[in-house]
């Protein structure tokens, strides 16, 4: 059975690109710090990809850093810039949506004293900028805003936001890790002081991220001991993942100018046949799909249990996901879902039931169809488990 992998938010399959690069790379074992051939080579290697991933999102070479993954890149962003401006106040902003590793970074300032506030969003997971800059205030330093949600997809006016920071003296950060690859990013127009991202979700091997830091911004580290990136990270560079991820840099740019179309094309095809096949089923997330990433649904389906739905789907060849990647394995609701609800058993009950569908750049039509109607086999176990007296079909 040929299964059809449909949970790209989570991690991408490795693009034969990177995985060409990277088997081409292992005999160049030398560390990228040290002056001999060895080295030389190493180090030859990281700036070529160094260069390759600045242009995919519209930045210098210079402004490019390389980390673990945008978790670790996360952490240095958010934290340094909190401290730089600390002199000046300790107030951080951002919202209640983020992603794990920023709420985490968040929370690690609140134990030192940083007071932090997160901004709601509405019901459509929607983030309003006028909310938000009303959130800004002289003690400010700091702003955070991801890019896109990684389980709804909804897209934020990140170039509007990082304005009114601007204006105001505060620094600006976003996670940008489910734009790029999969519409096209320019940091420099977006006008923010940081952005990180992980090359395992357009395509490269897991163990490398990227962090953005603009021009004359003055970060420290986040972990101090060596010389690694400038003096940013400490730690000796992970010379075949970078190789990875450089390799696709440009094809994924590529991508990601001429083919969002299509993308979004076969995203709402999946959602047109999900709804012929499957009753009482809902988006979460902007309703809008231009709002949203053009690779990502999510959606709630009456009187199903979503881990009931995943395994079943699972057992028939579709790999999809009940919430986001850092969170699985576990029975936690979805803090973004939670976010969005109004606290009604009708909203417990949607929370329950929802199914991330994030598609990649090879599927098409057919995938649509095969994948609505196993869904629909597989919601009908579900309900057939799923006690009905939580309102959940209602």
């Amino acid at each position: 059975m040929e299964r059809i992998y449909l949970d790209h938010n989570a991690t991408s399959p490795l693009d034969p690109a990177a995985r060409e690069a990277v088997v081409a790379a292992l005999p160049n074992w030398g560390n990228a710090s040290s002056v001999h051939f060895e080295g030389r080579r190493a180090r030859e290697l990281v700036e070529t990809a160094r260069e390759a991933v600045a242009a995919l999102v519209g930045a210098d070479r210079f402004e490019i850093f390389f980390t673990s993954g945008a978790t670790e890149a996360n952490h240095i962003a958010i934290r340094a810039l909190a401290k730089l401006g600390s002199d000046r106040g300790r107030h951080v902003l951002s919202t209640v949506v983020e992603h794990p590793s920023v709420l985490g970074a968040l929370d690690a300032l609140g134990a030192e004293g940083f007071g932090v506030a997160r901004v709601p969003v509405d019901a459509l997971g929607r983030l309003d900028p006028e909310r938000f800059a009303a959130h800004i205030g002289p003690q400010t330093v700091v702003a955070s805003v991801m890019g896109a949600n990684n389980e709804t997809g909804n897209l934020y006016d990140v170039e509007l936001l990082a304005r009114a920071c601007r204006e105001r003296g505060v620094r600006f950060h976003s996670d940008i890790t489910q734009l790029v690859g999969r519409v096209p990013v320019d940091l420099h127009a977006i006008g923010c002081d940081a952005a990180s991202f992980s090359g395992h979700k357009l395509g490269g091997p897991p163990g490398v991220g990227v962090l953005y830091v603009r021009r004359g911004t003055p970060l420290g580290p986040l972990l101090p001991g060596g010389h690694q990136e400038r003096g940013l990270r400490a730690g000796t560079e992970n010379v075949i993942g970078i190789v990875g991820l450089g390799a696709i840099a440009g094809p994924a740019k590529v991508r990601a100018s001429s083919e969002v179309r299509a993308l979004a094309e076969v995203r709402d095809r999946f959602w047109t046949e999900i709804q012929a096949n499957v009753a009482g089923v809902v988006i979460n997330g902007d309703p809008d799909g231009a709002r949203r990433l053009p690779n990502t649904l999510n959606v709630s389906i009456g009187g199903a249990a979503s881990e009931v739905i995943v395994i079943a789907l699972d057992l028939a060849g579709f790999s999809v996901s009940a919430g986001s990647a850092c969170s699985a394995g576990t029975l936690e609701p979805s803090h973004v879902l939670r976010a969005m609800s109004d606290g009604s058993p009708a909203w417990e009950a949607r929370i329950r039931s929802a199914l991330r569908v994030s598609i990649g750049h090879a599927h098409g039509l057919s995938h649509a169809r095969e994948f609505a109607r196993a869904l629909g086999r597989a919601v009908a176990t579900a309900r057939a488990a799923t006690p009905e007296d939580d309102g959940a079909r209602s």
